[in-house]
């Protein structure tokens, strides 16, 4: 099973309960180990908000409104939180990553090869 979170990520939700759709947009903190939604099925992660504040959270067959914490126990299937990481850095096949001052100075003579043409017929 390819999960999009893992433990530790901040997350965006991006669908939600009906009823709770205030939620969609929030950011939260990802909590493991991944557990399986009764309700949906779906492979689900513990969650908390980043800033305190009212929350609409379906509790069986209705909606309440309460302050989420982690001993609150609300979950999330997987699928419905987007999580918010740094791209990972690109790896060129088969060559090993460069150090930024070696990327600096390759760019650096890439960009005076295209230039110097021009800086000839100046002086």
């Amino acid at each position: 099973m390819q999960l999009r979170c893992k433990e530790g990520d901040l997350a965006l939700i991006i669908r939600e309960e009906p009823g709770c759709e205030s939620n969609i947009g929030r950011i939260v903190k990802v909590r493991g180990p991944v557990g399986i939604d009764a309700e949906n099925l779906l492979a689900s992660w513990l969650i908390k908000p980043l800033i305190r504040q009212i929350w609409k959270v379906a509790v069986v067959r209705s909606v309440s409104s309460e302050i989420v914490y982690w001993k609150s126990r609300i979950s999330h299937p997987d699928c419905w939180l987007l999580p918010l990481r740094p791209p990972e850095p690109e790896k060129q096949s088969g060559e090993p990553q460069s150090e930024p001052e070696e990327q600096r100075d390759k760019l650096t003579a890439a960009i005076l090869k295209l230039v110097s043409p021009e800086l000839e017929k100046i002086r």
